[in-house]
């Protein structure tokens, strides 16, 4: 038992850290022992990361855009085992996918546009974007009973689209140019 614990002791004493006391003053450790220095590096660091360069966003009707949107729809509008009148409901809808205008991001309250800002909001957070960084399309076929949205934001070098308001189970997206 004895061996066990001294070569425990012994494998935990070289686990920890020794700073030698001519090296670091005790003015410069904190509470734990450790530099200061340390601390002010990370949070340096951190205020580093913070700004997302904006990448320019195409045109909300850009014909690349409009065939992504398509393309990543079509599962959602699926004809199968329907009946007529869902069959003729799906056609007309991606039919009328291609109007899109741009919306003043100024104008996306949470009233008015929960889901959006909802979004938004979590991008901000996560991604650290701030208004630069998005640019928001909002569908005006008047076939359409709702209106859904096209949120452009920067994803690193390109460009993600979400779009917001079609599915309730989750958030289609697709990178522009893929």
């Amino acid at each position: 038992m004895k061996k066990y614990l001294a070569a425990l002791l012994f494998l935990l004493s070289g686990a920890l850290p020794v700073y030698a006391q001519d090296t670091v003053p005790e003015e410069d450790t904190n509470v734990f022992g450790y530099p200061d220095k340390t601390v002010v590096a990370i949070i340096e660091q951190q205020k580093q990361k913070t700004k997302v360069a904006p990448n320019p966003k195409p045109a909300c009707d850009d014909e690349t855009v409009l065939r992504q949107v398509r393309e990543t729809l079509r599962p959602y509008i699926s004809t199968k085992g329907k009946s007529i009148a869902e069959k003729r409901r799906s056609r007309l809808l991606m039919k009328n996918i291609d109007d899109f205008t741009e919306l003043n991001i100024d104008d996306v309250m949470p009233k008015t546009y929960p889901q959006l800002a909802g979004r938004m909001v979590e991008l901000r957070i996560n991604n650290a974007l701030t208004d630069h960084n998005f640019k928001i399309c909002q569908s005006n076929s008047p076939e359409l009973k709702v209106r859904f949205y096209l949120l452009m934001y920067d994803d690193g070098a390109n460009v993600k689209v979400d779009i917001i308001n079609f599915s309730r189970r989750e958030i289609p997206n697709f990178v522009v140019g893929d």
